[in-house]
């Protein structure tokens, strides 16, 4: 299920909702959807990321304990630039695999072992793409922690 089928699902639950869409304008790199329900009179927010998005957040959330509390809000330069260049990069890499998916899903090669090919290759290719994030991302994250009170050594 696409992130986009996710968001539409509480427009059928809930009459009262909000979205607030951050993948193409994100605020300091920081993308998802926030949807916003009333329930029972009360406001539920409901953040909507994708596998990508949510290893950003950790990070982000990590690099902010660590580093600089103020990351989220344009922080600690060198931070911010990491979470940026990771944004994007994972921007690219869902837009890459939402151009697969439909690509899967409209193409019928009807046989033609050079165009199955193609398409594997490039499956491959995004999905290795994707883990190579990931695994990025992941040790980004186990380093950040050991880094907690080394702080004013970074700086000399």
């Amino acid at each position: 299920m696409t992130q986009d089928e996710v968001v539409a699902k509480p427009n059928r639950l809930f009459d009262k909702l909000t979205l607030v869409d951050r993948r193409e304008h994100p605020s300091h790199g920081y993308r998802v959807v926030h949807v916003i329900v009333d329930s029972a009179g009360r406001l539920v927010e409901i953040q909507v990321r994708t596998s990508l998005q949510h290893l950003w957040a950790e990070l982000s959330e990590k690099l902010s304990d660590v580093v600089d509390s103020a990351i989220k809000y344009g922080g600690d330069e060198d931070a911010v630039r990491v979470l940026m260049v990771m944004s994007e990069t994972i921007k690219a890499q869902e837009a890459k695999e939402s151009w697969l998916l439909g690509s899967l899903l409209v193409n019928d090669p009807q046989g033609d072992s050079d165009e199955i090919y193609s398409e594997e290759l490039k499956t491959r290719d995004i999905m290795k793409q994707r883990i190579e994030i990931e695994q990025l991302l992941k040790a980004i994250g186990e380093v950040i922690p050991r880094l907690k009170g080394r702080k004013d050594d970074l700086s000399d």
